[in-house]
């Protein structure tokens, strides 16, 4: 069981235990101080937290899921097993076996229902009818923890992001009955892209963005209307649209490189010109960030192979205004190979709290592989 507020003694992590990079303090150039601070008290024993609000934590270990949410109390979702989850007893067979990842998005605040992605099967839980498979996907275990999206008539879309080496078409689905039947509303065409690394709702305008990659010519930002009648494709296929993860503003789209071949930057595109500023830069490639309200923003880059990756340390940096950029937070890259036991990456839980808390998960970095920190912002 997962408790959202008070862990379990059981489960408590002793101050002395906590990464020395967390209450390190950082002052931006507008002279702004900056800290991120984790709350021993309210740590979690799971590998991934999915979705932290003021009502739901969701998290995940291997092949449980834990529902904490504040009207129902605390559940357990146990995903079908397969012969190879034999092996994930150790935490280094399931990073070597790819047996710790799952997608687990919640349909409601109050954790009645649910989509769950593992090992190539789309899952829709709820508290009556249980877990049901309702789709299977062509050539992707899971997605990225940022390619899914839910529009504000409820239409449910996401894109497979598979090794997809022939470089096959690639699908993206759609929902408009809360995950239960499953359509490809559209698909990428063979040779354009080899996967989808995220899509998002525009909160300013009733679009869908999607980000494509991964090498020069593969590597797109699409903007499409809802139905996708319309669907433009922006950019050249180079590394300035690779990507991840996007933020929203009135009058810009701006996303972070997630390029290993090119120092990553924030890429500034403007709504009207479809002109692109190019801002910061980045040790390594960035995967995922965070929009915190009442603060500002948060990325993490990664380590990884390639030329423009230039620290043996995954790091979180903070912006209030999407140009400066202030480190808060490293991870060294732990002494596994990366090709097999995977890169240094760290993710952040999804929802929104009223206290600005959050959470980060991290794969293969020491002090943070498999584990998930509960963290705040202060200033």
């Amino acid at each position: 069981m997962v408790s959202t507020d008070r862990c379990g003694s059981a489960n408590k992590h002793s101050w002395r235990d906590l990464p020395s990079a967390f209450g390190r303090y950082q002052r931006g150039e507008r002279g702004l101080t900056v800290r991120i601070e984790f709350t021993p008290d309210d740590c979690v024993q799971a590998e991934i937290v999915h979705h932290y609000s003021d009502e739901l934590l969701v998290a995940s270990s291997h092949r449980k899921v834990f529902i904490n949410a504040s009207c129902y109390g605390t559940s357990v979702i146990t995903l079908p097993s397969r012969p190879v989850d034999l092996l994930g007893w150790s935490r280094l067979l399931r990073r070597a076996l790819r047996l710790d990842k799952c997608n687990v998005f919640p349909l409601d605040e109050q954790g009645k229902s649910m989509l769950v992605i593992r090992r190539g099967v789309v899952f829709k839980y709820d508290r009556n009818k249980g877990l049901r498979q309702t789709l299977l996907l062509r050539q992707c275990r899971n997605l990225l923890h940022t390619d899914f999206c839910k529009m504000k008539s409820g239409r449910l879309i996401f894109g497979e992001y598979g090794a997809n080496s022939q470089l096959h078409p690639v699908p993206i689905y759609a929902s408009d009955d809360d995950g239960e039947t499953w359509e490809i509303i559209h698909e990428i065409d063979a040779g354009k892209a080899r996967h989808i690394h995220g899509v998002y709702a525009d909160k300013f305008h009733n679009k869908v963005w999607i980000f494509t990659g991964d090498a020069n010519g593969e590597c797109w930002v699409i903007e499409a209307s809802e139905d996708f009648s319309d669907v433009r494709y922006l950019g050249d296929g180079g590394q300035h649209y690779r990507a991840c993860t996007v933020f929203f503003t009135p009058d810009k789209v701006i996303w972070v490189m997630d390029s290993p071949l090119q120092p990553s930057q924030t890429v500034h595109l403007d709504r009207y010109t479809r002109e692109i500023e190019l801002h910061a830069f980045f040790p390594g490639p960035v995967w995922y960030g965070l929009e915190i309200a009442g603060f500002g923003y948060l990325v993490a880059s990664a380590v990884e192979p390639g030329d423009a990756v230039v620290s043996h340390e995954a790091a979180i940096f903070a912006s209030t205004d999407l140009i400066s950029w202030s480190k808060l937070a490293s991870f060294a890259k732990d002494h596994w190979p990366m090709g097999l036991f995977k890169f240094g990456v760290i993710g952040f839980s999804r929802g929104k709290r009223s206290d600005g808390a959050f959470f980060v998960f991290g794969e293969a970095l020491k002090e943070l592989d498999g584990r998930s920190l509960r963290c705040e912002i202060k200033l």
